[in-house]
């Protein structure tokens, strides 16, 4: 199950306005391959919500990088699911986004493991 938590986060919009909004950060599940991976996430919810879609970032962690042209997160790690672009306050929510997330990461995970670097001698 997910280990969403709330807290209060500053968040940067694409114009560089900053400000403090209620987010969701933990892990969304998914089953890829036959394998249970936690996928960091953060979900930040506008002053908007629950008439604005909220926001979704994979936040992936040192050793990790975003899968390239993953159907449903950008390089930078932005969630563009469907379900965000459609997103239809009197049909959509919280429990429903994380569902969507899991059935999407199960099919194609948006994260990568790096490759250890060779240490030196």
């Amino acid at each position: 199950c997910p280990t969403l938590r709330p807290c209060v986060q500053s968040y940067m919009d694409n114009t560089g306005t900053e400000s403090l909004l209620l987010t969701l950060k933990g892990t969304v599940p998914n089953d890829h391959n036959g394998v249970r991976y936690h996928t960091p996430m953060e979900i930040f919810l506008p002053p908007e919500y629950p008439n604005k879609a909220p926001l979704a970032f994979v936040r992936p962690s040192p050793n990790m990088f975003v899968r390239p042209e993953h159907p449903s997160v950008t390089p930078n790690g932005e969630c563009c699911h469907a379900y965000l672009r459609t997103w239809q306050p009197a049909r959509c929510s919280l429990c429903g986004l994380v569902a969507e997330l899991f059935r999407d990461f199960s099919a194609v995970s948006p994260l990568f493991t790096r490759a250890p670097s060779p240490s030196l001698p």
